[in-house]
């Protein structure tokens, strides 16, 4: 979430907030995610993105999306709703953080003991392989994760960050 609030800052454009943070306080306290939940997470998702989308400065920087969302129901309800097959408002680069870091909990992070981080982490990067997306393994220090994003950027949409 600070990466993507400060690459946001950097490029001068707008931010999707992780909205599964917003879901789970609201809707989820206390009980167990269904497929179906997921499916209404992501909705509403891209129903904000899409919002923003018009305030963006050439380009959105997204915290997550739905199709991680899909990879969230693999890991909480061991399947997803046939709505994520169909799912194709992917983004055009997908920034995907290593493990090298340590788990902080915060009350409402999930999986936090090392094999379901590698677990999920593993899902992700097959996701974004089984649909042949652009993506980015950041890793190292945080300035080295953050320079890393920049460059990818600038890179693959011929923007300039602001320094």
């Amino acid at each position: 979430s600070t990466l993507a609030q400060r690459l946001a800052q950097r490029f001068n454009t707008a931010f999707m907030p992780e909205y599964g943070r917003t879901f789970e306080t609201q809707h989820m306290v206390g009980k167990s995610y269904q497929p179906a939940d997921l499916v209404r997470l992501a909705k509403t998702h891209v129903a904000i993105r899409r919002a923003l989308e018009r305030r963006a400065n050439r380009l959105l920087i997204e915290d997550t999306d739905p199709l991680i969302t899909a990879v969230w129901s693999d890991m909480l309800c061991s399947t997803r709703d046939p709505w994520f097959a169909a799912f194709d408002e992917v983004a055009d680069l997908y920034l995907l953080t290593d493990l090298d870091k340590a788990f902080v909990q915060d009350g409402i992070r999930y999986f936090g003991d090392k094999v379901a981080r590698q677990r999920f982490m593993d899902l992700c990067q097959a996701e974004l392989d089984r649909r042949a997306l652009p993506h980015v393994k950041l890793s190292g220090s945080w300035q080295a994760r953050e320079a890393r994003a920049v460059a990818a950027i600038e890179q693959r949409f011929a923007v300039k960050a602001e320094r």
